[in-house]
């Protein structure tokens, strides 16, 4: 099991705002989708329960970027 989600999470995230192909995204996508697998199978005492829930919405915040991103960069192909 892996633990170094936020650097994989950061990493990802760098690539998004340099910009990257359809190709690119499609790896990074399932980049998180492994984070996110990985992270769903974690069991927490309550005490690290707060820090494994905001581990899940980072890993929602790449996501939603990089969907903004692809659509805005769609947008711009076509003007």
């Amino acid at each position: 099991m892996r633990c170094c989600w936020y650097r994989d999470l950061l990493a990802i995230n760098l690539e998004r705002q340099a910009g990257v192909s359809p190709e690119q995204y499609a790896d990074a996508l399932q980049a998180l989708n492994r984070i996110e697998a990985e992270v769903a199978r974690l069991s927490v005492s309550l005490a690290y329960a707060d820090q494994l829930y905001h581990l899940r919405m980072h890993i929602e915040l790449v996501r939603q970027r990089g969907q903004q991103g692809q659509t805005r960069g769609r947008t711009e192909e076509t003007v």
